[in-house]
């Protein structure tokens, strides 16, 4: 039997572990992004732990969107992220203002 899918098993559960902690705890637009990526990398160690212990099941497409799927989040959320600061004046979620109205984003 092949230990190295229930290794990976077990770091995609700390990883995941440590993604919730991690947007439990974190106010900072920059560190929820930060964490949302470690959950999508627990996701990836999961799929090539199965992946290992089932070849032939095609799972390597799924990582394969799994990265783009993650690329994209990010990039987008970054910018999302930057430009909430811009108007916002702050990271903290807790001491951004109000919404920005219509006119504010123009």
């Amino acid at each position: 039997m092949n230990a190295a899918p229930s290794v990976l098993w077990t770091f995609a559960i700390l990883t995941a572990l440590a993604g919730l902690y991690c947007l439990m705890v974190s106010r900072s637009i920059f560190k929820l992004l930060l964490s949302a990526d470690i959950l999508i990398k627990a996701a990836l160690l999961f799929a090539s732990g199965c992946a290992l212990s089932a070849p032939g099941a095609g799972l390597g497409k799924l990582i394969a969107v799994l990265c783009v799927v993650e690329f994209v989040f990010i990039a987008s959320g970054l910018a999302m992220a930057v430009r909430a600061t811009h108007i916002g004046g702050t990271r903290d979620m807790k001491k951004a203002d109000t919404p920005a109205t219509f006119k504010e984003l123009q």
